[in-house]
């Protein structure tokens, strides 16, 4: 898996909107760390705390806080660099929404690859 951004506890203001009609040539996971409206399909969904989703590279990628609220999120854009994983990330649900029962967990882990990450540069 090679990793191209990665942001942990992201904080954007009430007017956050992120949008990319086509994607962004790699795959996108998002945790939600708070209420959130996001694309599933072709419809918004409001979201709470403690969703994730995984944004296929090419399909539209849509979110934002719900009004007058403060953004918060973790997410990591990534690609598969060969068949196992391709073959691994198949059974992936893209572009649902996953409720999480433990979101520190999954956190903490994307704070350690973080870490990892930001040592090589």
């Amino acid at each position: 898996m090679q990793i191209t951004l990665l942001d942990v506890d992201n904080r954007q203001p009430q007017n956050f909107k992120l949008h990319r009609e086509n994607g962004r040539g790699d795959y996108l996971f998002v945790l939600f760390k708070s209420p959130a409206r996001v694309m599933v399909g072709d419809q918004y969904v409001d979201v709470d705390r403690g969703y994730c989703i995984f944004f296929d590279k090419y399909k539209i990628q849509s979110y934002h806080p719900r009004p007058s609220l403060e953004f918060v999120h973790d997410f990591m854009h990534f690609d598969l660099e060969n068949d196992y994983e391709k073959f691994l990330f198949s059974d992936i649900p893209k572009g649902e929404l996953i409720p999480v029962s433990l979101p520190e967990l999954i956190s903490d882990a994307l704070h350690t690859i973080q870490t990892e990450f930001n040592s090589n540069f």
